[in-house]
């Protein structure tokens, strides 16, 4: 209920997502004063050589390290959270670890002559491009965000899908779509562009 309340939708489904397929079938049948440092330990190690990543092995601990806090604190179910002791193998973090370049120029001649000025996805990528954003910040801009005066973009919102939703016809399905708030305050910012994007936002405009 608590998250429920106080996250994003996305962030409940992921939740309940961790809750079904890894901690209810995996350590659903112990007691909470059954369950020790040492047994979560082994479940998280167990994910580890099943070559779960490194975030994902994470926020299942995260979960349930959560929940069991709840037990101790709100609800005195137990005395001790035993999930506090438990760390993801280091392992897993280097692991996960790749090797990452940046897109060439020439490289993104190629995508600008596949998607040209005009096509509907040709400004999402430039501004992708120019200013790092996340697709899903690019995507919940309006022109009240863009500043062409000053050559600035301030984001203040993010497109999100929310999966398993059930469409305007009930439906369920791949997902609906909102426009809602970016993830974390600190998400909120202004960004300085250069000239060849004002440019193309200018043009586009006009």
């Amino acid at each position: 209920n608590y998250v429920k309340m106080n996250m994003k939708a996305n962030t409940v489904l992921n939740h309940i997502k961790m809750i079904k397929c890894h901690i209810k079938p995996d350590l659903g049948d112990y007691k909470l004063k059954s369950l020790t440092s040492a047994t979560i330990q082994e479940w998280v190690n167990g994910k580890y050589k099943r070559c779960y990543a490194f975030n994902t092995i994470d926020n299942m601990l995260k979960v349930l390290n959560t929940a069991l806090k709840q037990a101790v604190i709100t609800f005195g179910f137990i005395k001790e959270n035993p999930a506090q002791y438990v760390r993801v193998p280091k392992a897993a973090k280097n692991g996960a670890k790749e090797s990452r370049q940046p897109i060439s120029d020439e490289d993104m001649k190629k995508v600008i002559e596949r998607f040209p000025f005009g096509h509907q996805y040709h400004l999402p990528i430039m501004i992708g491009y120019y200013t790092g954003l996340r697709i899903g910040e690019v995507l919940g801009l309006t022109w009240d965000n863009v500043d062409l005066e000053k050559g600035a973009i301030t984001v203040s919102h993010q497109l999100q899908r929310i999966v398993n939703s059930k469409n305007k016809r009930g439906i369920k399905g791949t997902g609906v779509y909102h426009i809602e708030s970016t993830k974390t305050a600190s998400s909120e910012r202004t960004i300085l562009i250069g000239a060849t994007l004002l440019a193309e936002l200018k043009r586009w405009k006009s």
